[in-house]
């Protein structure tokens, strides 16, 4: 049989109308048979009856017909396989949130000046998913096309974003009239493992926050990339890293609002047309990830076919960027700096900068302020200006100019000043240029200081700006009289070029070991007697006008180098200047009114023969402190005054290092020792201090039962500024207080009435006996505690019973739990609870006669250990806004997490006071935060109750690392509380001594208390002291914040004491030895008020004899003082490790004081071994230093690069 020459056939079908009249038919042509098959016209009829029935049965995709398509889809509609092809002849639109569903195989064609339209002033979506082997696609209805040949598909805002998908897709031959074959206009829908090709433009157009794009493919486009116009990011985004998509085009600036988040993957090219930019922090709050690798940067460059330095503005982080959450790191970023005065500017903000590289700037490649800096690692490379860029301003923070990469090269172009006693550090081998009439002004008006200590290999350099520099080329570093002397210096630093090079005004910094040179006026000034105290030594000074020039002061000059100055040093006052031991390029010495010599009143005799080598082999840096101490009565009484350790006799002097030390004074009976001082101590020079006993009155006495036995441990409350001190054994106490003191004595100790109850002087002038009588007045004693999980959570519903009929009782939604015994009850508490174990198992007391305290934790099954611990304060009050706080320490290795709480519903979340850029979600009422690193952080927010709340408020939450949650551990329910103080009983806003004092003792002594919360915390007891303290009556202000600090004296709103804080240091001996115990010291800093501290020594150690009262329990040490009298304090207890105790243990605690706290610190682990201590024999020495290098170099791993100067190759 012959066959059908189907290219001379032509086939249509009718169709149901969906845009348009279609008709079809089918057309016989009699030319186009076999003639050897068919040889009649009768035969050749009977064969086209035969095929017009044949395909008018046939399914219409056997007959490859052609649905023709346009108008509006106002009902859901699906485009089939069998209606394929689909010609559009007109704009395919959408209404009433019509969705067309797109079958995998479908090819839609589109006549020239046609699209689909979706979300154009009315609601529609479309689902186009193909499959990787029936990709779906839309092309040209042309029979030779070519790029534009139709507009495209164009996503409106009314898209439904999340039923719009474009998958396995081939989008080609578009770009007429649009910017883009796939134009995203205010959408996002999903583009997945599509190809866009041949457009007439770029492939796809997006907004700059609605990127949804993935693993794309990008072939023969007229532009190469995803378009961004600009326009600002509202809400978090990504611009991802998953195809041909990754290369973004922006042609309009990009900015940030509404704290949005932008976060850059690995590997993303963007590029920018001319004068376009990313913009941070403009006017709103937003903030940048962009993170590369070294092996996938992230490369911010030009969009120019030939760019030049300059082709467009650069990356601009505003004062409003969230610094917090915004980094670059391994990027690039190139021929930047159009219009901006550099590639990356940093404008009161301090984004990091990290391991990237800026090149081909048109200007600078990074500018900072000179406070706010965080650059590292970075290289610049053929920018017009290389250098950070420092336009000057003042430095109001402590702030550190380092020396991490090419950053650090610093331009300063004005002035740099110090306020609010900012401290700038500048690091080894940074060098600093200065404009011309630039210079660095510390304690210009505002105090400040500066220390700029490189080393011999690694100098400081502070020069000119120009290329080729001359004297006079810049003002100098100029150190004015609000100059913190102490914190202060200059060394192995070369100062060069200036008018000035280093100037005093009534200042005393330290200038040690420096290259001096090239000053039009003075290498350096020095006026007015402020100065005197300048320690000026091992300096070289050459080729300035003047090496030194003074007037009206007299500074201490010795071991420098003067060389060919044209005066070696020029005193233009009357006074002697102290200048031995210095080289004056001379051997027989300066030779007055010479040149290179001195003028005027020197002292110069003897002088330095050679050349000083001081500046490059340092000796020993020791000066000299010598205190005196008055009046000579307690002199003789035995007052001392001791640095380190050592005390020493009034007058006399020690030698020390150089560096600040802290003056104390020995107590002596029948004196007021003077506060603590500090004293700092320079190279060569004697540092003076003085201090003044107080000639005190003595109170002193008894306090015994009714039997005249001893009571111990009874505190005794001084009120004004008095003290506290605590009976011994035998009941003595003995307490001395200013001569004319005025106050009352009252003594304390929970379970205890006193007669009297309390006594009052008046202006003492003599010393008195006082004595009391304890009365028992407690037949019953508490036992209490808390039950919390591993997480710090405390557990409700556990059961502790109290053996020897003590009965039982349950924890409360807190975990908190307290039982009443008799006076004298022994037996064991046992606590148990579904599904739980405890630590420890149970406790046993014997002969109770005092409160008792006992912590137990629970492990309980499904409850893992939490890496966010919540905060809550004690109690709530109705209606008053509180502080949540959130304490998140991811664990290592975490490169993302993300954070969701909740209180309970009802109570409202401020969404202006939420930390670290987080959100609140109005559907599910979660705060929530969101991290691209794994740092530690403190996230908080605030929360109001309604006005009518009652009963406890609940909380939960969860911390995510990869998809995996845990849940948030610590206080998870806050209980109720009332406008007044819980100590202030009698709820008439006035905190008497009586409260206050039966308050702290509660607390001291472990015991609870009749009004939430409990266990009674630290800050509540501090806060109660302070209420007393100043003037006793208190009002509730929920402005001042959440409880303890809303009370506050109705006098002012202010603490007296709110800017003085109070410091406490931990020291620990080291070793230890198993079974013997350690004596641990807690230093507080002087206080005229009072404070709680509560201490937390390791699990399984003893505590016995507790300073100042303190009491020890439950695994915790408290110490109350309600009075420290203007007195700094040593508080102890020793603290005894088990018998089988190893290796290292740990230490914690708090002060508490006006209702805050603050962490003690110092040390807080000690080990069974020396520091150093490798091989256990108890020293620290050569053999263990040999040990450790042997690890060392053990561990390593082979070298894969040497790097330069890396002669180990680690």
């Amino acid at each position: 049989m012959g066959s059908f020459k189907t290219g001379l056939l032509t086939m249509g079908k009718a169709v149901s109308r969906i845009g348009g009249n279609f008709s079809g038919g089918i057309c016989c042509n009699f030319n186009s048979f076999d003639t050897n098959l068919f040889r009649t016209p009768q035969q050749i009829k009977m064969l086209c009856v035969a095929v017009a029935l044949a395909f008018l049965f046939l399914p219409a995709a056997a007959v490859f017909a052609e649905t023709p398509v346009s108008g509006t889809i106002s009902v859901n509609t699906t485009w089939t396989l069998s209606g394929s092809p689909y010609v559009v002849t007109g704009d395919v639109n959408f209404s009433n949130s019509a969705h067309l569903t797109i079958e995998p195989g479908v090819k839609i064609k589109f006549e020239p000046s046609t699209a689909i339209i979706v979300g154009y002033g009315y609601k529609g979506s479309l689902s186009a998913v193909g499959t990787e082997a029936s990709p779906i696609v839309f092309t040209s209805n042309l029979a030779s096309p070519v790029r534009g040949s139709w507009k495209g598909i164009y996503f409106d805002s009314e898209t439904n974003d999340l039923k719009t998908v474009l998958e396995y897709c081939v989008v080609e031959y578009a770009g007429q009239d649009y910017k883009a074959s796939i134009m995203c206009e205010d959408s996002y829908p999903a583009i997945r493992n599509c190809t866009v090709r041949y457009s007439a433009n770029y492939p796809i157009r997006v907004e700059p926050e609605k990127v949804n794009l993935s693993g794309n493919i990008y072939e023969n486009n007229k532009y190469q990339g995803t378009l961004i116009e600009g326009g600002t990011i509202y809400a978090d985004t990504t611009w991802g890293n998953k195809g041909d998509e990754s290369t973004y085009i922006v042609t309009g600036d990009v900015q940030f609002s509404d704290s949005a988040h932008l976060t850059i993957e690995p590997g993303v090219r963007i590029r920018f047309e001319p004068h376009t930019a990313i913009i941070l922090g403009y006017g709103y709050k937003g903030s940048l990830s962009a993170i590369g690798t070294e092996a996938s940067p992230i490369v911010f460059t030009s969009n120019l076919a030939s760019p030049v330095p300059g082709s467009w503005k650069g990356i601009y982080f505003d004062s409003e960027t969230n610094d917090l959450t915004t980094v670059l790191e391994y990027c690039i970023v190139e021929y930047a700096g159009q219009d901006y005065k550099a590639s990356i500017m940093c404008e009161s903000s301090y984004p990091a900068i990290r391991n990237c590289t800026v090149r081909y700037s048109g200007t600078y490649p990074i500018r900072v302020e000179p406070q706010k800096m965080n650059l590292s690692g970075n290289t610049y490379t053929d920018n017009k200006k290389d250098g950070t860029l420092i336009e000057g301003g003042t430095i109001a923070a402590d702030t550190t100019w380092g020396n991490k990469g090419d950053e650090s090269k610093y331009i300063v172009i004005e002035d740099v000043t110090f306020s609010d006693s900012a401290h700038l550090t500048i690091e080894p081998g940074a060098e600093i240029r200065f404009e011309s009439n630039t210079g660095i002004l510390v304690g210009y008006g505002y105090n400040g200081s500066l220390s700029a200590v490189g080393t011999e290999t690694s100098p400081i350099v502070f020069t000119s700006n120009l290329t080729s520099p001359v004297p006079g080329s810049w003002k100098g570093i100029y150190f004015y009289t609000n100059t913190l002397d102490a914190k202060s210096i200059l060394e192995y630093c070369i100062v060069e070029y200036a008018g000035r090079n280093i100037y005093f005004d009534d200042a005393s910094p330290t200038i040690r070991r420096n290259i001096i040179k090239n000053a039009s006026d003075s290498g350096i000034y020095i006026q007015y007697s402020g100065s005197n105290s300048a320690v000026i030594d091992c300096n070289n000074i050459s080729d300035n006008k003047y090496g030194i020039y003074l007037n009206s002061a007299t500074p201490q000059i010795v071991n420098n180098n003067f060389v060919n100055n044209q005066t070696g040093l020029h005193n233009n006052s009357s006074g002697a200047v102290n200048a031995k031991n210095n080289w004056w390029n001379n051997a027989g010495g300066p030779g007055a009114n010479s040149s290179n010599g001195v003028y005027g009143n020197v002292s110069y005799d003897p002088w330095l023969t050679g050349q000083s080598d001081c500046v490059s082999s340092p000796g020993t840096e020791t000066g000299y402190l010598q205190v005196t101490i008055t009046p000579a009565d307690a002199v003789t009484a035995g007052a001392k005054w001791c640095v380190k350790n050592t005390c020493y006799d009034s007058g006399a002097t020690a030698e020390l290092s150089a560096g600040t030390y802290t003056v104390e004074f020995k107590a002596v009976t029948g004196y007021i020792r003077p506060a603590n001082q500090s004293a700092t101590v320079r190279t060569g020079q004697t540092a003076t201090a003085a201090g003044t006993y107080t000639k005190a009155q003595v109170i002193s006495g008894y306090v015994r039962d009714s039997a005249g036995a001893g009571i111990s441990g009874v505190m005794l409350i001084l009120s004004n500024g008095g003290g506290t001190v605590t009976t011994d054994s035998s009941g003595y106490y003995s307490i001395s207080v200013r001569s004319g003191w005025s106050g009352e004595v009252m003594p304390s100790l929970s379970g205890y009435t006193f007669t009297p109850s309390s006594q009052s002087f008046s202006s003492l002038s003599s010393d008195q006996t006082l004595n009391f009588t304890g009365t028992r007045a407690a037949t019953s004693f508490t036992v209490s505690g808390s039950v919390r999980d591993i997480n710090s959570t405390g557990v409700s519903g556990v059961t502790l019973t109290f053996g020897n009929s003590g009965g039982t009782v349950t924890t409360d939604a807190s975990g908190f739990y307290s039982n009443t015994v008799t006076s004298g009850w022994s037996g064991t508490v046992t606590p148990s609870g579904s599904d739980c174990t405890f630590t420890p198992a149970n406790r046993t007391f014997g002969a109770v006669t005092s409160n008792q305290f006992q912590n137990f934790t629970a492990a309980c099954s499904g409850v893992s250990p939490a890496w966010i611990i919540r905060i809550l304060p004690g109690t709530y009050i109705p209606g008053v806004k509180f502080t949540v706080t959130l304490k998140a320490a991811p664990p290592s290795g975490t490169v993302m997490y993300s954070v969701e709480d909740k209180c309970m519903n009802g109570w409202t979340v401020d969404v202006a006071d939420i930390s670290d850029g987080g959100t609140f979600d109005t559907n599910t009422g979660k705060v929530k935060f969101t991290f691209q690193d794994g740092e530690a952080r403190t996230l908080t927010y605030t929360v109001a109750p309604p006005s009518d709340a009652t009963g406890d408020g609940t909380f939960a939450g969860t911390g995510i690392i990869n998809a995996s949650a845990r849940v948030i551990g610590g206080q998870s329910v806050i209980s109720q509380g009332s406008q007044t103080h819980p100590a202030d009983t009698d709820a008439n806003f006035t905190m008497d001594i009586v409260e206050m004092n039966s308050y702290g003792s509660a607390w001291l002594h472990f015991a609870p208390w009749t009004l939430p919360p409990n266990p009674i915390p630290m800050s509540y007891v501090s806060k109660a002291v302070e209420l007393w303290l100043n003037g006793e009556t208190y009002k509730f202000d929920s402005a001042s914040g959440s409880p303890p600090q809303c009370w506050v004296n109705s006098a002012s709103t202010r603490s007296l004491r709110e800017d003085v804080s109070l410091t406490a240091v931990r020291t620990l001996p080291c070793p230890y030895t198993a079974g013997t115990a350690i004596t641990v010291t807690i230093s507080v800093s002087a206080s005229a008020g009072g404070y709680t501290v509560e201490e937390t020594p390791p699990a399984g150690w003893t505590v016995s004899d507790v300073s100042d009262g303190g009491k020890a329990e439950g695994g915790l040490v408290r110490f109350w003082i309600p009075i420290a009298g203007g007195q700094a304090k040593t508080l102890t207890y020793k603290a005894t490790p088990p018998a089988d105790a190893k290796g290292a243990y740990t230490f914690g605690g708090e002060i508490s004081y006006d209702g805050k706290n603050e962490t003690i610190t110092g040390d807080i682990s000690v080990s069974d071994t020396q520091p150093g201590d490798v091989n256990g024999d108890t020293k620290a020495d050569l053999k263990d230093a040999i040990i450790a290098l042997q690890i060392v170099v053990a561990t390593q791993p082979p070298p894969t690069a040497a790097v330069g100067a890396d002669v180990n190759n680690d």
